[in-house]
């Protein structure tokens, strides 16, 4: 692919911004923030101490990589840049007019489609024991936006799965509520079929009612999953009222789709259809290696794929965009609009996939 001139020009110091007093208050304080930071922090880093000096500002929206000369966010390319992003969140502040084209030459604008940088090392195999879920490096997350259309397309007109989403919405659509947990999480067994016992039920139930304060505070902490993936500790937390009580079972599927369904945003619901898709295509994994993962182990995986999600997103926000639109024309109901975001809309396109390669059609979701 071939850059246009204006594409260069994005990785140049921006001439309108050469001190930080050109700099609107809100760009301001990121400067400042990161500037502070030692190099090579995370996101994380960066909204604790945005908090901390700006506790009444909002969070949500707070996106370095906004500010990166080597990353492309859509809309960003008016944004004064001052950070680079050498590994996948990690940063680097270098100020304002000192990164140039040289330093930031390996960029998503030098390839024919986004892929994963190398950050996080792939075995091949994944090894035996399958505790992480992450793609193989320089793979693509370029989605087939054909495919991904037509997907999200099928999924919300067919009607087993629909009379399937709404029994979940009319059981858990605004949340899960303190004092009716274990009501709503058999429920949700029943809608998805993930086949816990009772007696697992009222194990997890009795653990989120117990323990109902610290479960909405992680939850009102959470951010959209397409401006950043959860911190890991929150997913473990958030995965001990299900995996860190002895059940007969590892409610592992349950797990994640209560986590969705209390903040559909943040969490994608994972089974064996979207995690084997996605696994396969992205050669990162596969449900069936979670099968033995402890509480610890499964944080991990899960918080991988997670992240997975996020970089899907990153790679596509034009097509996601779309897919939004899309997805709400073809599905306006109520029950799909409680949902609606980057979680869910993967989880659509993946799980449809799956389910029609296991017919015999197969359905490739990411370009080669």
């Amino acid at each position: 692919m071939h850059q246009s001139s204006e594409q260069r020009d994005r990785r140049q110091p921006n001439p309108r911004y050469r001190s930080v007093h050109d700099l609107n208050t809100r760009d301001r304080e990121h400067f400042e923030i990161a500037k502070a930071l030692p190099s090579g922090f995370d996101r994380s880093q960066f909204l604790d101490r945005y908090r901390s000096v700006y506790p009444t500002r909002n969070v949500g929206s707070v996106i370095p990589s906004d500010y990166c000369f080597d990353v492309e966010n859509g809309g960003n390319f008016l944004y004064p840049r001052f950070l680079l992003r050498p590994q996948r969140n990690r940063y680097q502040f270098v100020g304002l007019g000192r990164a140039t084209a040289q330093a930031c030459a390996v960029t998503s604008l030098d390839i024919p489609h986004a892929t994963v940088p190398p950050t996080r090392p792939h075995t091949g195999t994944r090894g035996r024991s399958g505790r992480r879920f992450v793609p193989a490096q320089g793979i693509s997350l370029r989605l087939n936006e054909e495919i991904a259309f037509a997907a999200i397309q099928a999924y919300n007109e067919d009607p087993t799965v629909d009379r399937q989403e709404r029994a979940a919405f009319r059981a858990i659509g605004g949340g899960i509520e303190q004092g009716g947990v274990l009501r709503q999480l058999r429920a949700l067994n029943s809608a998805y079929s993930t086949r816990c016992s009772l007696a697992d039920l009222r194990v997890v139930s009795d653990s989120i009612e117990l323990g109902w304060r610290e479960w909405t505070r992680v939850l009102e902490a959470q951010l959209d999953l397409e401006s950043s993936p959860p911190r890991i500790g929150d997913v473990r937390t958030l995965l001990s009222f299900f995996l860190a009580r002895p059940t007969s079972r590892r409610p592992r599927s349950l797990a994640t789709k209560s986590m969705h369904f209390a903040s559909p945003v943040a969490f994608s619901p994972v089974d064996t259809y979207v995690a084997d898709k996605m696994g396969s295509e992205l050669r990162a994994g596969s449900w069936a290696q979670t099968a033995g993962l402890d509480h610890d182990e499964m944080t991990t995986w899960y918080h991988d794929l997670l992240q997975v999600i996020y970089d899907v997103g990153n790679a596509n926000r034009d097509v996601i965009a779309r897919l939004l639109v899309h997805d709400e024309s073809t599905g306006p109901g109520e029950h799909h609009a409680r949902l609606r975001g980057l979680p869910k809309l993967l989880d659509k396109i993946f799980w449809l996939a799956a389910r029609e390669e296991r017919r015999g059609v197969r359905m490739r979701i990411f370009e080669s």
